[in-house]
This record gives C-alpha cells, sequence and structure tokens, in this order.
C-alpha cells in the first residue's frame, strides 16, 4: 500500500488508462486498481488495533480459532468503517471516472459519462452554458451525497459517536 500511495492516483489512472484501449472494463479496474489503496491501509490499521485487544486475548486464551476470532469479534467490528469507507469511495469513484473522461481515456462515446457530456459539450459553452453546469452540478450533487450518507453512517455505527450533540 505504501508503493501505491507513493504514486498520485489520478496521474497514475492516467498512465493506466492510456495504456490500455479505453472501454468500461479496462476503467472500472484502473479505477480500483487506485482507489483500493486509503480503504485497505485504513481496514489494515483497524484490524491490527482490534487484534491487540483484551477481548480478543482472552478468546484466544480459551482457544477460539483464527477463523472464529475473525469472523466473530474482528470483522463486526470492523463492519462500520468497512461500510462508511465503501460510500466515501463511491464519490472519488465518480469524481475519477468523469475526470477521465472528460479527458478522453475513460469511457467512449456512445456510452454516456458526465464527463464526456462536460467534454462534447465544453465548444457551447458560451451559447448554453447549461450544458455543461447541468453534468457538472450531477457530478457535484452525487459526490456530495455520498460523502454525507459516508459521514451519516459514521455518526450512526460508530459508537464512540453516540450521544455527542
Amino acid at each position: 500500500t505504501d508503493l501505491m500511495m507513493a504514486f498520485p492516483a489520478l496521474l497514475l489512472a492516467i498512465c493506466l488508462a492510456a495504456v490500455f484501449e479505453p472501454s468500461l472494463w479496462i476503467v472500472a479496474m484502473v479505477i480500483a486498481l487506485v482507489n483500493w489503496v486509503q480503504t485497505a491501509r485504513v481496514i489494515y490499521t483497524e484490524t491490527s488495533s482490534l487484534a491487540e485487544r483484551e477481548f480478543i486475548d482472552a478468546e484466544r486464551t480459551i482457544g477460539a480459532s483464527a477463523p472464529r476470532i475473525l469472523l466473530r469479534h474482528i470483522l463486526p467490528h470492523l463492519l462500520p468503517t468497512i461500510i462508511v469507507w465503501g460510500t466515501l469511495g463511491i464519490s472519488t469513484t465518480v469524481l475519477l471516472e468523469a475526470t477521465l473522461s472528460y479527458l478522453g481515456i475513460g469511457v467512449q462515446p456512445p456510452t454516456a459519462s458526465w464527463g464526456n457530456i462536460i467534454f462534447e459539450n465544453q465548444t457551447y459553452f458560451q451559447a448554453a452554458p447549461w450544458l455543461v453546469f447541468f453534468p457538472g452540478a450531477a457530478i457535484l450533487a452525487l459526490a456530495l451525497a455520498f460523502n454525507l450518507i459516508g459521514d451519516a453512517l459514521r455518526d450512526i455505527l460508530d459508537p464512540t459517536q453516540r450521544g455527542r450533540e
């Protein structure tokens, strides 16, 4: 993960998308390749922290197997983190796909993409600015909505946040 985090995600995505034939599947693979790093790092850190807790030591002491500890004790504590980072990752994915499509190395026409729509209509910006504004506003609204959903889920699922106003 440290090696992947050393490269800027957008630059790496642009390089990978430029090397391969642009298609929906290649864009999906490129996005998956650059977006897994932050989530994996957070989950690894959370898992390492949980593995050192006293209730895990107690389970080991009574002879619980590693799969039992993982499935019954660690995974339920990780589930809120996975859900929150999953929702936050959706907004990153939408923004990265729109960027790649705008640059011409993402999803290719006739497949619809907000990045393609903005790119194709930017020449008409002076005469009809709404052709660029509405797709851009849709990208912004979707990214903001998933960020707010992720934040709300964190507040609901995180036991340390309960009772705070």
